[in-house]
């Protein structure tokens, strides 16, 4: 819908009369919102419509507006043409002004209260509801956008970044940093909408409490604490509490997960709700985790059980021809009930040749419904201690139906695998140089509404992880994955 256009006077009209489409209502409403000149021709006839039904009320038959005397040329529309012909009367419409206004706001508040709404906040100035704080070489999309450090920033303001980082300082003292590129809506005092890019939250005070972060798949709500979170395009988000504690809701599901700190959630867009666990583990060989179990000798997938079996899918594990010891375990390592026993143990662990891809395949024996799937990982050079690289994860998870596997070395959805979850650990932790990195790690996915869903096969495509010097691309050391499911 346009204006001016015959098409947005018929929709007033319709509106008038309490005949228009929703679909119809949706357009106009979404028009009044962005046009002002919309805006003041509805009031103006919709104020007008009502006059003219209350004079219409008490006129003669032959003088009311609705009326199209003979010879009227066809198609007279009484609020484009009303105001010429009734030019005679127009002043004694005119004496029911306080009477017709009352009727036309019974009768949208009856009928049209969303689009009373619309029209309200269209017109009403919005709040100041922050200023913007530093600015850190940021560049915006928009050629035109030029805000400085105390700008202010209204409610519903849309900040799109291409590059740098913008503070906004809310008038609760929440603050929020914005990394670009990024889209980011200042949606109140309390509440901010991430579509993509990373934020840094501080919500320290007690009137910022409470302060949430929305994303498409879920919300962030402050409880007095500093996160991180991050939303990409396909609606992937993740959330990183670094000190306090934050209250995560999935979208469209009424349970809630607590995270506190040194907790790290990822949500996987989709009516699975999947979510990613990841955490940093005690460095003991009992592999101790904040709410993940430890490897586990009892899951569906455990060599013990006798139902599943793994594979190895593709790539190729690293053998290490001048020293055995070196090399990497075989693959059923991974499914023996136990993880490494040491920092530093290639032979108890499971992993690629250098700068290669590859996957693991687990055949269930059956289709099974996969309730969670957990993957351990440790690593600490005995020659180099503050080398971690091989304990980063960074794969994603595919699951398969069928009685056969796809033939296809590179999965994707269009044939036929499913993908679950994508996991990065290095993301999570923010991992900036190799001594960041946590030596132990635990991964675990699960859904936050039912199953991860019903698959015979699970494939894990690993790939290569960069360990932040001399470009090496190195592999790693998984000990133990473990799948719960049921028949």
């Amino acid at each position: 819908m346009i204006f001016p256009s015959a098409e947005f006077d018929d929709a007033v009209a319709s509106a008038c009369h309490g005949t228009i489409a929703e679909e119809t209502l949706a357009d106009l409403i979404e028009l009044l919102r962005q046009d002002a000149a919309a805006r003041d021709e509805y009031l103006w006839q919709t104020a007008l419509h009502a006059h003219l039904a209350q004079a219409a009320a008490v006129l003669p038959a032959d003088l009311r507006p609705d009326r199209e005397p003979a010879g009227e040329k066809a198609g007279y529309h009484p609020l484009r043409d009303g105001v010429s012909r009734h030019a005679a009367w127009s002043s004694y419409a005119l004496a029911f002004a306080g009477v017709a206004v009352a009727g036309l706001l019974s009768l949208v508040v009856l009928r049209f209260t969303g689009l009373t709404t619309a029209v309200k906040q269209a017109t009403a100035p919005s709040p100041v509801i922050a200023h913007f704080g530093a600015l850190d070489g940021v560049s915006w999309v928009a050629p035109d956008a030029h805000h400085r450090s105390g700008d202010p920033i209204v409610a519903g303001q849309q900040l799109e970044l291409s590059g740098g980082t913008a503070r906004i300082d809310f008038v609760t003292g929440a603050s929020v940093s914005i990394s670009g590129p990024a889209i980011f809506e200042a949606q109140s005092s309390l509440a901010g909408r991430l579509t993509v890019g990373q934020v840094q939250v501080t919500a320290s005070t007690p009137e910022s409490k409470g302060f949430t972060i929305h994303t498409r798949t879920a919300r962030f709500v402050d409880l007095g604490t500093e996160f991180n979170a991050e939303a990409t395009a396909d609606g992937h988000c993740w959330v990183d509490v670094i000190s306090g504690e934050v209250l995560v809701h999935l979208a469209g599901s009424p349970a809630s997960t607590n995270l506190r700190q040194g907790e790290r959630l990822a949500i996987e867009p989709g009516g699975r709700q999947v979510s990613v666990r990841i955490e940093r583990g005690d460095e003991t060989p009992q592999f101790r985790f904040a709410t993940i179990e430890p490897p586990s000798d009892s899951d569906y997938a455990d060599a013990s059980q006798g139902k599943a079996r793994a594979f190895l899918a593709s790539g190729q594990l690293l053998v290490f021809g001048s020293d055995p010891a070196f090399s990497s375990g075989p693959v059923d390592r991974l499914v023996d009930g136990r993880a490494q026993g040491s920092a530093d143990a290639p032979l108890e662990s499971v992993f690629f040749a250098e700068n290669v891809r590859g996957g693991f395949l687990f055949d269930l024996g059956q289709v099974v419904t996969i309730r969670r799937v957990n993957s351990f990982s440790w690593h600490r050079s005995k020659f180099v201690s503050d080398n971690h690289v091989r304990a980063t994860q960074k794969y994603t998870l595919w699951g398969y139906a069928g009685d056969e596997p796809p033939a296809s070395a590179e999965p994707s959805v269009g044939r036929g695998w499913e993908r679950i979850a994508r996991v990065n650990t290095d993301s999570f932790f923010d991992v900036a140089s190799a001594h960041d990195r946590p030596a132990q790690q635990a991964c675990s996915i699960a859904s936050e509404t039912d199953s991860l869903g019903r698959y015979r096969f699970l494939l894990f495509e690993v790939h290569p992880t960069l360990a932040g010097h001399d470009n090496e691309v190195d592999h790693t050391f998984f000990g133990e994955i473990d799948v719960y499911a049921e028949p």
